[in-house]
């Protein structure tokens, strides 16, 4: 695709603005007010009949196909089960379902707290978001790389400089090789938590939640 969706609805996500959709998703999947083929979609639902190139959505007052079959050879939909809960970033596909379907570039399973992503490529061209909450100097949410790994902490660089994130208050440790969020070097990820010793320079972020964001390189259960 010829932009990265998911950045651009993160960023918005991050400075605290709401993503308005101008199609209705009941009429869309209904079929009774035509959509505009390639029109940006944000969605939330249960995933039902999840196979390795698409899954079907519900949503509430009805369903729709949300097909991964454009991705790479890798079966990211794989790691998706019926009754988790997600939400997809894409856009509207008329060519081949009459109701209309979406071609996903993002999918977040919030049972897994992670992010599957269309293309593997995207880290070296991403826009970084960075962003210091308003009245709490010292909280952070972060979106980068990881560039080195520790036992308890880790390094992601933002896109505008390197920060230390050490992982010792979060319930689980994403750095050992057990469960299934394994943080490696290379991995994309969203962090937020404490900032401590400052505002980047010699900083540490002290992380509450980490999301990481999956691509056809991810270590999948097998």
């Amino acid at each position: 695709m010829m932009y990265s969706l998911r950045s651009a609805l993160l960023g918005s996500a991050l400075l605290g603005s709401t993503l308005a959709l101008s199609l209705p998703v009941a009429a869309m999947a209904q079929n009774t007010t035509p959509a505009m083929n390639g029109s940006a979609i944000q969605i939330s639902g249960i995933v039902e009949q999840a196979s390795d190139d698409l899954f079907v959505l519900n949503y509430g007052p009805g369903k729709i196909v949300v097909e991964m079959d454009d991705w790479d050879s890798y079966p990211e939909a794989r790691a998706l089960m019926d009754g988790d809960h997600v939400t997809v970033f894409g856009l509207i596909d008329h060519d081949e379902y009459e109701a209309g379907s979406i071609e996903a570039e993002t999918v977040f399973v919030q049972e897994l707290n992670a992010y599957f992503e269309a293309s593997a490529d995207d880290e070296e061209t991403r826009d970084y978001e960075v962003l210091t909450i308003a009245d709490a100097p010292a909280m952070l949410t972060m979106t980068g790389v990881v560039t080195e790994v520790d036992d308890e902490e880790f390094t992601v660089d933002t896109g505008y400089d390197e920060v230390a994130v050490n992982v010792s208050e979060l319930a689980y440790n994403p750095l050992d090789d057990k469960g299934y969020m394994r943080i490696r070097q290379g991995d994309f990820v969203k962090v937020s938590g404490n900032l401590e010793d400052g505002l980047f320079e010699d900083s540490t972020l002290v992380a509450s939640s980490i999301s990481t964001i999956v691509d056809q390189t991810a270590r999948l259960p097998q």
